[in-house]
């Protein structure tokens, strides 16, 4: 009986160690890039990183290129599918992403929400060849996904949030 009990500590004080690490591992992103200044918010203590577009940074590892760009609407888009109600038009964002992972590290589009004067904007699914709004990336391989988002043509704020979990710092872009 003293064994399964010294067991049983033992296996709980391995859990707490784990959690323990688990819950005080670095998930502040780092600035590489955003309109020309550098920055790390881990050295900061940030919570929150501010960012605007064109702008590069590292989260765990994963290096993203984030830019954007506004269109009326969708490239032959012969049959209107992806017509825009009036007043607004499309975001579209074009995010490269380098797995420095060990492992495969899965990318979605639906990882980044996109907010028009503190509104959250519809993410739109275009299915067109070339377009891809997520990928499972190999370590050490580079892959780019693209977002399209309808947003006000009126709006006077735009901001991008994106946070790989949601334990993990988030990073807001504003789109410049």
């Amino acid at each position: 009986m003293r064994v399964v009990f010294d067991k049983v500590k033992v296996a709980a004080v391995i859990l707490l160690v784990s959690l323990l690490t688990a819950c005080t591992m670095d998930t502040s992103p780092s600035v590489l890039r955003s309109g020309g200044t550098t920055a790390d918010p881990s050295a900061t203590g940030d919570v929150e990183v501010q960012l605007v577009t064109p702008c590069e940074f590292t989260y765990n590892d994963v290096l993203y290129s984030v830019s954007s760009e506004f269109w009326d609407s969708i490239p032959n888009d012969t049959l209107n599918l992806y017509a825009l109600p009036s007043g607004q038009q499309y975001l579209v964002l074009t995010i490269g992403v380098a797995n420095g992972k060990k492992n495969d590290f899965y990318v979605s589009t639906s990882d980044f929400q996109v907010y028009a004067d503190n509104r959250l904007c519809d993410e739109k699914i275009i299915v067109q060849d070339g377009i891809d709004s997520y990928a499972n990336i190999a370590s050490g391989r580079y892959a780019a996904i693209y977002g399209f988002y309808a947003v006000p043509k009126n709006a006077n704020n735009i901001e991008i949030e994106y946070s790989q979990d949601m334990f993990a710092n988030k990073v807001t872009i504003e789109v410049g």
